[in-house]
């Protein structure tokens, strides 16, 4: 969007001249045919350079006579575009400069009458800021006549205390009352920090004062009164001291009614304390030393100490770390073999319901009933093997025939005992089966299908 021209009310009297347009008598026709001509002077260079063109590997092989003749006709071509574009700056550039005189030349009254303006703008601004800085200079000096400040309002005139954005303004928002409000509030700031100046009892009353009608700030007048007295008073210490030297270097003989050839030649006492001085310096200065020494010898011992303490350190903390790392391998080892147990343990399970049944064993042989009159011979030959040598001692015959005798017995014995203590039905035998061996077989019976490991999961 183009920029819209306010238009201004005619004002009667002017003093512009009406003067005719000079632009108008410049023109630009010759500068498309310089256009054409330097599109036709690329169009050859291009035509030119298009015929030219090779590799680096086809122009190495060129003879210097082909090189010589297509670098001179790229020349040729670059000459007169150059030439082309030349002339068309040439035909730009005169117009261009008339442009630019003519316009200075029909511009140059509007320009003068807007600086006109423009002066005449800021000289009203300075009246609005004049007139403001006097209306806020009026309110600060009635204020303090009126409290019996004049004095104080003539050390600390309006322009001293004012900040700026109380009058240099010309905003249309500025208030008078309100500003002169605030122009009132400092005014009685300022009485009540002069009050207080007068009543503080300052090592420097007047220049204290001055501080403070210069500064307006309690604080860098009590800051200036103390810098003050501090430097006075080391002012006094120093000429106090240089007196007193001055006074023992120098006695007067004002006090003294006897002529001093008439005193007996007495010792140097200044001589005397210097080399006192001198000796004690000496002395001071020789036990810093040692002092220095000695500490500097506590700090190397110290020093030494620390360097034993951190290399002990530094050996348990290998120690500890060596202690560490094996304990972690010998933990990586101890979790890698859990875990191939564990792995070899898990392959197990997973192929147990793939494994083929276990053979079944044969039933074994029944036990042989044996009664006890049959087997009676074969027992007594067994309990006669046992008697030992005739060279031994031997039982009396009496005894032996005893013993053969009680060994019926002692078999119907065992055999009315075993009788007694078997059930009379086999508990874990079918109610169906009546024989042991089918009850043998059906205990060597496993479905898989059956087998629990662990909780029971399928439990309801």
């Amino acid at each position: 969007m183009a920029e819209e021209i306010l238009e201004a009310e005619v004002i009667e009297g002017g003093e512009l001249a009406v003067t005719a347009n000079p632009l108008a008598e410049i023109s630009f026709d010759n500068l498309s045919d310089r256009i054409m001509a330097i599109n036709e002077a690329i169009v050859e260079a291009r035509r030119a350079a298009d015929e030219c063109d090779t590799d680096d590997e086809a122009m190495a092989a060129m003879g210097y006579e082909d090189v010589k003749r297509l670098g001179t006709s790229l020349n040729k071509a670059i000459e007169a575009c150059e030439k082309a574009r030349k002339a068309f700056n040439g035909d730009y550039d005169t117009p261009k400069k008339r442009v630019k005189l003519a316009y200075d030349e029909a511009m140059g009254p509007v320009t003068a009458l807007y600086e006109r303006y423009k002066a005449r703008k800021s000289a009203a601004e300075d009246e609005i800021r004049d007139a403001r800085f006097a209306a806020m200079e009026e309110a600060y000096n009635d204020f303090m006549e009126g409290n019996g400040m004049g004095e104080l309002a003539e050390a600390v005139p309006f322009k001293a205390m004012a900040d700026d954005k109380w009058w240099n303004t010309v905003a249309k928002n500025w208030s008078e009352k309100a500003t002169a409000n605030t122009v009132v509030k400092r005014a009685m700031e300022i009485v009540k920090d002069w009050n207080a100046v007068k009543a503080t009892a300052y090592h420097y009353p007047e220049q204290a004062q001055a501080t403070f009608l210069r500064t307006l700030s309690l604080r860098e007048a009590a800051e200036q009164d103390q810098a003050m007295w501090e430097e006075a008073q080391r002012v006094a210490a120093v000429n106090a001291e240089d007196d007193a030297n001055r006074a023992y270097r120098e006695p007067e003989e004002l006090y003294d009614p006897v002529p001093p050839e008439a005193y007996e030649p007495v010792p140097d006492i200044v001589a005397e304390a210097e080399q006192r001085r001198d000796h004690m310096i000496e002395e001071a200065s020789r036990e810093a030393k040692a002092r220095l020494a000695e500490l500097e010898q506590e700090v190397a011992g110290e020093e030494r100490r620390l360097e034993e303490v951190r290399a002990q350190v530094d050996r348990e903390l290998g120690l500890e770390r060596m202690r560490l790392s094996t304990g972690q391998e010998t933990l990586r080892k101890f979790i890698r073999d859990v875990t191939e147990v564990c792995q070899e343990q898990l392959a197990a399970l997973e192929l147990l319901p793939e494994l083929p049944p276990e053979p079944v064993a044969p039933p074994p042989p029944p036990i042989p009933v044996v009664e006890t009159a049959a087997a009676e011979p074969e027992l007594r030959e067994a309990y006669q093997a046992e008697i030992p040598p005739e060279d031994e001692a031997a039982p009396p015959e009496e005894d032996l025939g005893t013993a053969g005798q009680d060994v019926p017995s002692v078999l119907s014995a065992f055999a009315a005992a075993a009788q007694e203590a078997a059930p009379e039905e086999d508990p874990f035998a079918d109610s169906g089966s009546e024989s042991v061996g089918e009850d043998l077989e059906a205990t060597r019976v496993i479905n898989l299908d059956d087998l629990q490991f662990g909780r029971n999961y399928n439990r309801g």
